[in-house]
Protein backbone atom coordinates (compact mmCIF):
# COMPACT_ATOMS: atom_id res chain seq x y z
CA UNK A 1 0.00 0.00 0.00
CA UNK A 2 0.87 3.66 0.19
CA UNK A 3 2.78 5.45 2.94
CA UNK A 4 0.81 7.28 5.62
CA UNK A 5 0.55 10.98 4.91
CA UNK A 6 0.95 10.54 1.16
CA UNK A 7 -1.01 12.38 -1.49
CA UNK A 8 -2.83 9.26 -2.69
CA UNK A 9 -3.44 5.62 -1.88
CA UNK A 10 -4.31 3.67 1.25
CA UNK A 11 -1.83 3.41 4.12
CA UNK A 12 -2.52 0.17 6.00
CA UNK A 13 -1.64 -0.31 9.66
CA UNK A 14 -2.08 -3.73 11.29
CA UNK A 15 -1.95 -4.33 15.03
CA UNK A 16 -3.33 -6.60 17.75
CA UNK A 17 -6.66 -6.17 19.47
CA UNK A 18 -5.27 -8.18 22.39
CA UNK A 19 -2.25 -10.26 23.37
CA UNK A 20 -1.43 -12.94 25.90
CA UNK A 21 -0.55 -10.11 28.29
CA UNK A 22 -3.76 -8.11 27.86
CA UNK A 23 -5.12 -5.44 25.56
CA UNK A 24 -3.28 -4.67 22.33
CA UNK A 25 -2.71 -1.31 20.61
CA UNK A 26 -5.97 -1.61 18.63
CA UNK A 27 -8.11 -2.74 21.58
CA UNK A 28 -10.55 0.15 21.14
CA UNK A 29 -10.80 0.01 17.33
CA UNK A 30 -14.24 -1.61 17.62
CA UNK A 31 -15.50 1.64 19.14
CA UNK A 32 -14.42 3.81 16.18
CA UNK A 33 -17.27 5.90 14.81
CA UNK A 34 -17.73 8.06 11.73
CA UNK A 35 -16.16 11.46 12.33
CA UNK A 36 -13.58 10.26 14.89
CA UNK A 37 -10.11 11.69 14.25
CA UNK A 38 -6.91 9.64 14.03
CA UNK A 39 -3.48 11.28 14.14
CA UNK A 40 -0.53 9.37 12.69
CA UNK A 41 3.05 10.41 13.43
CA UNK A 42 5.07 10.13 10.23
CA UNK A 43 8.68 9.08 9.79
CA UNK A 44 9.87 12.69 9.67
CA UNK A 45 8.12 13.57 12.94
CA UNK A 46 5.22 15.48 11.37
CA UNK A 47 1.65 14.27 11.70
CA UNK A 48 -1.19 13.40 9.35
CA UNK A 49 -4.80 13.65 10.51
CA UNK A 50 -7.52 11.33 9.24
CA UNK A 51 -11.26 11.19 9.85
CA UNK A 52 -13.10 7.86 10.17
CA UNK A 53 -15.73 7.29 7.49
CA UNK A 54 -16.33 3.52 7.68
CA UNK A 55 -15.84 0.47 9.87
CA UNK A 56 -16.23 -3.08 8.57
CA UNK A 57 -15.99 -6.58 9.97
CA UNK A 58 -14.92 -9.11 7.34
CA UNK A 59 -14.49 -12.89 7.54
CA UNK A 60 -10.70 -13.33 7.21
CA UNK A 61 -10.78 -15.53 4.07
CA UNK A 62 -12.95 -12.86 2.38
CA UNK A 63 -10.55 -9.97 3.04
CA UNK A 64 -9.95 -8.27 -0.34
CA UNK A 65 -6.26 -7.36 -0.11
CA UNK A 66 -6.24 -5.98 -3.67
CA UNK A 67 -8.69 -3.28 -2.62
CA UNK A 68 -7.11 -2.79 0.80
CA UNK A 69 -3.56 -2.16 -0.44
CA UNK A 70 -4.26 0.62 -2.97
CA UNK A 71 -1.44 2.85 -4.13
CA UNK A 72 -3.79 5.11 -6.07
CA UNK A 73 -7.02 6.93 -5.29
CA UNK A 74 -7.65 9.33 -2.43
CA UNK A 75 -5.29 9.49 0.54
CA UNK A 76 -6.77 7.30 3.25
CA UNK A 77 -5.86 5.11 6.18
CA UNK A 78 -6.97 1.56 6.96
CA UNK A 79 -6.50 0.25 10.50
CA UNK A 80 -6.80 -3.54 10.61
CA UNK A 81 -7.11 -5.88 13.58
CA UNK A 82 -8.86 -9.09 14.59
CA UNK A 83 -12.47 -9.41 15.59
CA UNK A 84 -15.42 -11.72 15.77
CA UNK A 85 -15.28 -15.11 17.42
CA UNK A 86 -12.07 -16.51 18.92
CA UNK A 87 -11.20 -19.88 17.32
CA UNK A 88 -9.04 -21.73 19.89
CA UNK A 89 -7.81 -24.45 17.53
CA UNK A 90 -6.39 -21.75 15.21
CA UNK A 91 -5.32 -19.41 18.03
CA UNK A 92 -6.94 -16.64 16.04
CA UNK A 93 -10.11 -14.64 15.62
CA UNK A 94 -12.53 -15.47 12.81
CA UNK A 95 -12.76 -11.96 11.33
CA UNK A 96 -10.83 -8.79 10.64
CA UNK A 97 -12.09 -5.38 11.72
CA UNK A 98 -11.11 -2.58 9.37
CA UNK A 99 -11.50 1.11 10.11
CA UNK A 100 -11.20 3.41 7.09
CA UNK A 101 -10.36 7.09 7.47
CA UNK A 102 -9.81 9.89 4.91
CA UNK A 103 -6.99 12.41 5.17
CA UNK A 104 -8.16 15.76 6.50
CA UNK A 105 -4.98 17.43 7.69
Amino acid sequence: GAAAGGEEGTAVLFSDVDTRDGLGPFATIHDAREGDRITVTLEDGTTAVYEVFDRQQVYKPDLDVETLFREDGPSRLALVTCGGVWVPERLSYEDNVIVYAKRVG
